[in-house]
């Protein structure tokens, strides 16, 4: 199982989040999309590792998405939302090669999916000690 460390991903999906939400009010819709798609990576390796569960090896959101499909509590969120997973997605690969430019509204979807993720993923996620205490 790839060792993923609970507090480091935190750290980097909220520093992401933030990011997503500086950039979005600069009026940079492919940045903001680019960081909600990382703090999203992030949130849903957290969630994974912390259920015990082998993190797959790949930062498409769909296929971290389809490792907690038996999870409805978060699996709902990417069933109700998937536009705007998809548009984090195609903001994360082609930010460097293809950059394309969003609407506001999709940008604004994908900041409100992103922290519906976020807000279960680092709850049910824990840190190590919190988990001990559980």
């Amino acid at each position: 199982m790839k060792h993923m460390n609970a507090d480091a991903l935190r750290e980097r999906a909220l520093f992401y989040f933030d990011l997503a939400k500086e950039e979005q009010s600069r009026g940079k819709g492919g940045s903001s999309l680019l960081h909600c798609a990382q703090a999203v990576q992030a949130a849903l390796e957290l969630y994974i590792s912390s259920q015990g569960r082998e993190v797959p090896d790949t930062f498409a959101i769909s296929s971290l998405f389809e490792a907690v499909k038996d999870r409805p509590e978060l699996y709902s969120v990417f069933e109700r939302q998937r536009r705007y997973f998809d548009i984090m997605d195609d903001a994360y690969y082609g930010c460097r090669q293809f950059p394309s430019v969003y609407a506001r509204e999709d940008v604004e979807g994908a900041l409100s999916a992103a922290a519906a993720v976020l807000e279960i993923a680092l709850t049910a996620g824990g840190s190590p000690r919190q988990r001990a205490a559980r």
